[in-house]
């Protein structure tokens, strides 16, 4: 089965819309051949009888088939031999963000060979990749192999039979317990610099860092969202309602025990989009590093794979709770049989479905334009069912938190 066979090219895309221009641009402009020929050198270093395959073997790329998300398109390279590799290609950005995103790109092939070293995990091998774009090719791209088993359609609780459950569930934690492993010092992404023999140290995150403390990341990722917010609706009550009530959902976010790390490697999207499968739902595949990091374990622990859609009845939620009970239970056997303290912090498997996990998942994971609903979610965990958006909107605009137009607090402060 080739990558390709299961990628929907423009058939999810609106055609008109910028990100399809993108890709359309990328598409028509990339030099192809070149890419096809790097590939056919590179294979030639890592062969047994390199002159032999050099002289042999030959590499296609059919554009016409291709993968995408935000940042990326993903195309298949084909051999005279019927091996396959994907090349996966960044996107054009504005000249002015150069040095992040070839930082971004330099990060994730340091992640990706780190992980690879250092766990079982299946994960793609980096062949060979270029961050710059005045190269031949005209853009930056990683040259990856291509790994068995394709996408599900949706979450393993409702598209896994229950039947493999135990398989898939020991499979996932199992790969979660290993990364959770990797711990560092402080949170960021990986760096190696530019000579891939570098040590590695915690680099900046999308401009922001590096923290020693779970505190400073949550503050600095809500201030992030707040000023997102507040750029994209001004002052509407509502919206600076919303981003001052997550604000202040900050303390609930923090385990005492867990402050000051270490912090784990996060893949920070692990959800069944970037995971392959084969027809027997082994796990044969996590895919796309591009945002990995380290991160406190609250946020470690969060992956939509476990999240409750607001509103869906009880009996429609029992899978997914189901299955992330038994997730829950392998990833906290594994986590008490590798304890070297008895009496240590509680494991992060029991985070799973607690409030504080449906807090940070809110504050962290989800987009400012859902702070509305999220932030009325969020008071629910913290105060209650009775906690009402509308009387928090009241005291927030009358409040003296409201910097706005508030008046000087009279009296002197009682010791």
């Amino acid at each position: 089965m080739a990558p390709s066979d299961s990628w929907t090219s423009y058939q999810n895309m609106s055609c008109d819309s910028e990100q399809a221009r993108k890709i359309q641009q990328l598409l028509l402009t990339a030099n192809f051949p070149f890419l096809c020929t790097t590939a056919v050198q590179l294979r030639s270093t890592l062969a047994e009888a390199p002159q032999a395959i050099g002289q042999t073997l030959t590499c296609s790329i059919d554009s016409t088939k291709f993968a995408s998300g935000m940042n990326n398109v993903v195309v298949e390279l084909r051999f005279s031999d019927s091996e396959y590799w994907i090349a996966r290609i960044r996107l054009p950005t504005n000249p002015i963000h150069d040095a992040a995103v070839e930082a971004s790109i330099r990060s994730e092939i340091t992640t990706i060979n780190l992980v690879s070293s250092r766990t079982s995990i299946p994960i793609p091998k980096v062949y060979g990749s270029d961050v710059s774009t005045t190269n031949p090719f005209g853009f930056r791209y990683i040259l990856m192999e291509a790994l068995p088993g394709h996408v599900p359609d949706s979450s393993f609780a409702k598209t896994v039979p229950q039947s493999k459950w135990d398989k898939v569930a020991e499979q996932f934690a199992d790969y979660y317990f290993q990364l959770s492993n990797l711990r560092f010092d402080h949170i960021g992404s990986l760096s190696s610099g530019l000579d891939t023999a570098d040590e590695l140290s915690i680099a900046p995150y999308n401009g922001s860092g590096p923290f020693s403390t779970s505190l400073e990341y949550f503050h600095n990722t809500r201030k992030k969202q707040t000023r997102a917010i507040k750029s994209a609706h001004g002052n509407d009550e509502q919206w600076s309602t919303a981003a001052w009530i997550l604000e202040q959902a900050l303390p609930a976010m923090v385990v005492e025990e867990y402050v000051r790390g270490p912090f784990p490697l996060c893949h920070m999207d692990l959800h069944y989009g970037n995971i392959l499968v084969d027809d027997d739902y082994n796990i044969t595949g996590i895919i796309d590093w591009s945002d990995a990091q380290t991160v406190p374990l609250e946020r470690f622990i969060i992956t939509p794979e476990f999240a409750m859609f607001p509103g869906l009845s009880d009996e429609k939620s029992a899978p997914s709770i189901a299955f992330r009970e038994k997730f829950a239970a392998v990833l906290r056997t594994k986590e008490l049989a590798a304890r070297m303290i008895p009496d240590g912090p509680p494991p992060i498997a029991d985070m799973l479905g607690t409030p504080l996990w449906e807090i940070v998942y809110r504050c962290t994971y989800s987009y400012h334009w859902r702070a509305l609903t999220d932030s009325r979610l969020v008071l629910r965990q913290m105060y209650g069912e009775d906690a009402k958006f509308e009387d928090f909107m009241t005291f927030y605009k009358n409040g003296p938190v409201n910097f706005k137009g508030a008046k000087p607090i009279s009296g002197r402060l009682r010791m």
